[in-house]
């Protein structure tokens, strides 16, 4: 099985390696110049010519991807790569460059999808099962206005082309000013986009999982549930992808309660995992359309769905509803009060109609309101209750 490799340093160097099975793996990589040192223009063809075997590969688009906002513009640029000769795990893109704006922090943007891991303040990656196949697709920041992309697997070109939508490129933020105060002050200090995913699946599965449990509970629900039914994901990076809604489906509450779900949620999951095959393109809908098919699911209401559209859509209004924290939250740095219920939030976030997610996002990132009452167990979720010691 051959393995195709093309890599750029940014502004530095370029490269390309044939991994294991390559007839000049012997010499593993073939360097070009340094652009701040040589004035003569070069080719990567020459390099990827000789790695291909001599078969020059057709060249991808210099432009994949472009697009204009109000606010800001951003686009693609590719290498080229080696024809395809194995449409497996091992196939990868070849790295793309993706321009971004400058002030743009990619640790919030990213990590407000929940599905793609932060692995670092410049890096993420993100596993999922996409409309080709599992695919892997990792993120690393070059510059302070260019992200590197990488992706593997069959789902390869289906990551690539969504990885300037993970890093806000649809995403607009005309009209929006934050709240005055700390909120502001936030906002300054660490400006975000909204990502999306475009993946339902998967924002239905940790949506469903987050009901009335803490998250802390849910992320280790998610990942034993991708460790015990679904598989590796492709490329060197590791982890794991969720189960398809047809290999769920075939579940039971029995296969759930270990990973700690109790019945109320697995059957919802199962639920839902039946449902998918109706959902056919539903990404491309509006959110307010998006929210009111899910909620015609038995166990889907409002703050599911809502969390569903911030994270598969970029959803800038989403709130919600529900929530057993966000209400005091909102209520405490938007007017100073300790406590408010799901109404008082409405009415404190309405001066940001069409922007309220950036809102609740930027008040839970800057801390919660006063803690009254008892605690919730960190391990309590019904499942798992710590024994008394006698």
């Amino acid at each position: 099985m051959l393995r195709h490799r093309a890599l750029l340093v940014f502004r530095s160097e370029e490269f390309c390696y044939c991994g294991p099975g390559c007839p000049e793996e012997a010499g593993a990589y073939e360097r070009g110049h340094d652009d701040d040192q040589h004035d003569e223009p070069w080719s990567l063809a020459p390099f990827m010519a000789k790695a291909c075997n001599g078969s020059l590969p057709p060249r991808m688009s210099s432009a994949v991807h472009s697009g204009e906002s109000p606010t800001h513009g951003r686009s693609v640029r590719s290498l080229e790569t080696c024809p395809q000769q194995d449409s497996g795990y091992a196939r990868q893109m070849a790295p793309h460059v993706i321009e971004i704006p400058q002030w743009v922090e990619l640790a919030s943007t990213v990590r407000g999808s929940k599905e793609p891991v932060m692995i670092g303040p410049t890096e993420s990656r993100w596993n999922t099962r996409t409309p080709e196949g599992p695919g892997a697709l990792h993120l690393r920041r070059e510059s302070v206005s260019t992200v590197v992309a990488e992706a593997w697997g069959p789902g390869a070109d289906w990551m690539m082309a969504q990885a300037p939508k993970l890093l806000g490129s649809d995403d607009d933020l005309s009209g929006f000013e934050p709240p005055s105060g700390k909120l502001a002050d936030r906002w300054r200090a660490h400006p975000f986009l909204l990502s999306r995913t475009d993946r339902l699946w998967d924002s239905l599965v940790g949506g469903v999982l987050g009901q009335k449990v803490q998250a802390k509970n849910a992320y280790k629900s998610l990942r034993q549930i991708g460790h015990r039914f679904g598989e590796a994901a492709p490329g060197p990076h590791g982890g794991r992808v969720l189960p398809s809604p047809e290999q769920f489906a075939e579940l039971g509450y029995a296969d759930l309660h270990p990973v700690g779900v109790e019945r109320k949620r697995a059957e919802i999951l199962l639920r839902v995992a039946r449902e998918m095959s109706r959902l056919h393109n539903l990404e491309e809908r509006s959110p307010t359309e998006v929210r009111a098919r899910l909620e015609r699911i038995r166990g889907i209401g409002p703050w599911t769905s809502a969390m569903v559209t911030a994270t598969a859509l970029g959803d800038p209004d989403a709130v919600p509803v529900g929530d057993y924290h966000i209400p005091n939250t909102i209520a405490w740095h938007l007017a100073g009060e300790e406590r408010g219920d799901d109404q008082r939030m409405l009415e404190l976030l309405e001066p940001w109609q069409g922007h309220r997610w950036r809102v609740v996002r930027l008040a839970k990132s800057s801390g919660s309101a006063p803690k009254r009452g008892p605690k919730l167990s960190l391990t309590g979720d019904g499942l798992h209750m710590e024994r008394r010691r006698r």
